[in-house]
């Protein structure tokens, strides 16, 4: 390898360990705000703001990286098998801790997908599914694949039961990072310099204050980002929830876009922290 071909490898790997980074800060400032938030309105606020786009991006960014491995021949299994293994092992860790710790009694189920670990077991199931995919045309699976999510929603039956909802909803974030290329994002991302940067802040600013100013909207937003609520937990008439949740996708794809774009391409003195997060990426 090239010295200039190094140099590319390494911004490359700067750019995506600096984004893992704030993936997790993002993550934990959410866990620890989700704390106070019924005392607090700042920390309402800003789980709600949070929760609006970072499980998408997770989604997002982990496909980006497991691509190799849905294309791979013959199909890995074993990469199955070790969310799997790492998804149930943390909802027995956790059910655990809370019987002995807190005295909080709770019945183990396989198929109940409330939790954190709802995040490893839907992984688990993209992979095998996009590879199943993997030779239609690209446009009718993204595009079919939100179709499906917004009929969903009009069924009330289809909540927590296996993360089938969450599921559902989230594959288009999991699909749209399986076909696009990272240096090809980084290269949008980043391109443009500084006004391409400002324009992103501003959105998200924008965003943010906008979603400040409508505190009625709350409940609305939590139901449409959690991604498992049907139309009618929404508080509005299940009429528009085919439409609400279409402009959901359409303000998360353009707030996890403006995110990559303010996010730096070199090195910084967290990017090693970065890089050794999501190792199961």
């Amino acid at each position: 390898m090239g010295v200039g071909q190094l140099m590319v490898r390494t911004k490359r790997e700067a750019y995506y360990d600096n984004l893992k980074f704030w993936l997790i800060t993002i993550v934990v400032i959410g866990h620890f705000v989700e704390f106070y938030m019924n005392e607090n309105a700042v920390c309402r606020w800003l789980w709600y703001y949070i929760y609006i786009f970072h499980m998408p991006l997770f989604i997002f960014v982990t496909a980006l990286f497991l691509k190799s491995t849905i294309n791979r021949k013959p199909f890995r299994i074993d990469k199955i098998l070790s969310y799997l293994i790492m998804c149930y092992f943390m909802k027995v860790t956790i059910l655990l801790l809370k019987q002995y710790w807190f005295g909080v009694e709770q019945e183990f189920s396989i198929f109940d997908g409330e939790g954190p670990w709802w995040f490893l077991f839907v992984i688990a199931a993209y992979i095998p599914i996009t590879y199943l995919l993997r030779d239609v045309k690209k446009t009718y699976v993204f595009f079919g694949s939100i179709v499906v999510a917004l009929i969903i929603g009009f069924d009330d039956t289809v909540f927590t039961y296996m993360t089938l909802s969450r599921l559902i909803v989230g594959y288009p974030f999991f699909y749209a990072g399986y076909c696009l290329d990272r240096q090809a994002i980084k290269s949008v991302c980043k391109g443009s310099g500084k006004l391409k940067r400002i324009s992103a802040v501003l959105f998200l600013l924008a965003s943010a204050l906008t979603l400040a100013l409508n505190i009625d909207i709350y409940p609305k937003i939590a139901g449409l980002s959690t991604m498992r609520n049907p139309y009618a937990y929404l508080g509005i008439d299940e009429a528009y929830g085919a439409i609400a949740r279409l402009l959901f996708y359409v303000l998360v794809f353009l707030m996890m876009l403006a995110i990559m774009i303010i996010i730096l391409e070199k090195r910084a003195f967290y990017t090693n922290w970065g890089s050794r997060t999501l190792q199961f990426m």
